[in-house]
C-alpha cells in the first residue's frame, strides 16, 4: 500500500481515516476555491472534509452530490468552532498543517506518522498563531516565498 500522503509503499499498514479541515472559508470570496479543496480532497482519498468559518450549505452540497453520483463514503459537515475540534483531535491524531511558512513536503510527508487518524489543516484567512504549535508538522507545498519582494 502506498503512503496516502506521498508516492511511496507503506509495508502491511492499514490507513487511518483522513480528514482535511477548511479554515476560514469566506462564502462569497472562497466559494471555487474551497469547492476545488473538498473535490480533491475527495480524490486523493481523503473520508472527509471539515468546512469552517462563514457556513454555506452550497460547498456542503457539491460534495454531497460528487458523493452521490460517484459513490464512495466521502463525507462533510460543518465545524462552528474548528480550533476546539483540533485541540480534541490532536489528542489522539497527527496535526498537519498546509501553509507557506513550513518544512518542504517532500521531505516533511515521510515523517508523518500513519498510526493514527490524520487532520490536514488549509488555511484561508489569517490562522490563529496556536495552529502552528498544535500541528505536528507545519508543511509548505511551495518552493519560492508568497512575497515578491523575497524572489
Amino acid at each position: 500500500m502506498r503512503h496516502p500522503l506521498s508516492s511511496e509503499r507503506m509495508t502491511g499498514a492499514i490507513r487511518p481515516r483522513i480528514s482535511v479541515l477548511r479554515l476560514g472559508h469566506r462564502r462569497e470570496r472562497d466559494k471555487r476555491i474551497t469547492s476545488h479543496l473538498g473535490l480533491t480532497a475527495r480524490a486523493f482519498g481523503a473520508d472527509e472534509v471539515i468546512l469552517s468559518g462563514e457556513e454555506d450549505p452550497s460547498a456542503l452540497e457539491t460534495w454531497n452530490s460528487v458523493t452521490e453520483r460517484f459513490g464512495g463514503d466521502f463525507e462533510c459537515r460543518y465545524e462552528a468552532k474548528p480550533m476546539s475540534w483540533l485541540r480534541r483531535f490532536s489528542k489522539s491524531g497527527t496535526v498537519v498543517h498546509l501553509t507557506m511558512y513550513g518544512e518542504p513536503w517532500r521531505e516533511a510527508v515521510e515523517d508523518i506518522s500513519m498510526n493514527a487518524p490524520v487532520a490536514i489543516v488549509v488555511g484561508g484567512t489569517k490562522v490563529p498563531g496556536e495552529l502552528f504549535k498544535l500541528a505536528d508538522h507545519n508543511i509548505c507545498l511551495l518552493y519560492t516565498s508568497p512575497s515578491p519582494r523575497d524572489s
